[in-house]
């Protein structure tokens, strides 16, 4: 499989900020050095992958737990 077919997934990007997901190529694919920004909040946006679900912004129970276990999910990713 060549490198080329990886550029037609989108991420999903989360603001913990704003409680917002959006879909966005990711960094790799479209040769940007510097991270994505919230259109909202200005603030960074997280890089969750391609088969993340984004929860709705109503639900802060899964929020808070999203917040509280992403430490430990970055952590593992880098390792990778």
């Amino acid at each position: 499989m060549s490198y080329g077919a990886f550029q037609n997934y989108k991420h999903t990007f989360i603001c913990l900020e704003c409680r917002k997901g959006f879909k966005k190529p990711s960094l790799w694919a479209v040769g940007r050095r510097s991270e994505w920004v919230c259109p909202q909040c200005k603030g960074i946006l997280i890089d969750m992958g391609i088969k993340f679900k984004t929860p709705k912004m109503s639900d802060l129970k899964a929020w808070n737990n999203l917040a509280l276990k992403l430490p430990r999910w970055l952590r593992q990713y880098q390792k990778n």
